[in-house]
């Protein structure tokens, strides 16, 4: 990791994470560019579930994926940048869950979902559990 794309930011862990700009780009080199979410008023709205009371911070960046791969992707960049990932689905949540933490990229899988005739979401594929 350069320094050059690192900043401190001990609202998260205390631990160097990436500048929103070198996030992104990292991102962008394996997600098609409808995938990546940067607009302010997008990323609000993406940045919290249904618990008014929890505390929300500024996210970088969201993907929006949809396949396990685009998954694995957002992971091994934000890994390598040091910034956290926040994983959330439709945002339905009470508990303040999926809430965004300053500097991070907020994943939603929803997109990964699909809808079975009972109007439940059924995965697209089995996983764990």
């Amino acid at each position: 990791m350069e320094a050059g794309n690192v900043a401190r930011d001990k609202t998260v862990t205390g631990r160097p994470v990436a500048k929103p700009a070198a996030l992104v780009e990292a991102l962008s080199r394996g997600l098609p560019g409808d995938r990546i979410v940067v607009d302010p008023d997008v990323l609000a709205a993406l940045s919290h579930d249904d618990a008014e009371w929890a505390p929300v911070g500024t996210a970088a960046a969201a993907v929006r994926a949809r396949s396990e791969a685009e998954v694995q992707h957002v992971v091994r960049a934000c890994a390598e940048l040091g910034a956290p990932v926040v994983p959330c689905g439709a945002g339905t949540g009470l508990s303040g869950g999926a809430n965004a933490v300053s500097g991070c990229v907020v994943l939603d899988v929803s997109p990964m979902a699909t809808w079975s005739a009972r109007g439940r979401p059924s995965p697209r594929s089995p996983g764990a559990g």
